[in-house]
């Protein structure tokens, strides 16, 4: 279980954190959304890049999907996914 958002197009739009359940196949991302609002983040992603909130100690992947779609994962730096999804950070 973690939190992700979809980067908005509108640069003004507020992006909102959903929950979500991640899991690995093959090197990529499957997403499967909890609640049909997150719908949108059903799918396969793959990793671009990480880095680090240090206040709030959290964990930021940036994704994308095959559309072309960017969006953030947000995981605590404590938890036991964070070495596994180091390991697919290119």
């Amino acid at each position: 279980m973690c939190r992700m958002q979809l980067h908005p197009q509108d640069p003004h739009e507020n992006a909102r954190w959903h929950d979500v359940k991640v899991s690995i196949q093959e090197g990529e991302l499957l997403v499967y959304a909890r609640s049909r609002r997150s719908r949108e983040l059903r799918g396969i992603w793959q990793i671009l890049g990480a880095t680090n909130e240090a206040k709030r100690n959290r964990r930021i992947y940036e994704l994308r999907n095959s559309n072309g779609e960017t969006s953030s994962l947000r995981v605590p730096t404590k938890s036991r996914c964070v070495p596994v999804l180091d390991s697919l950070v290119p």
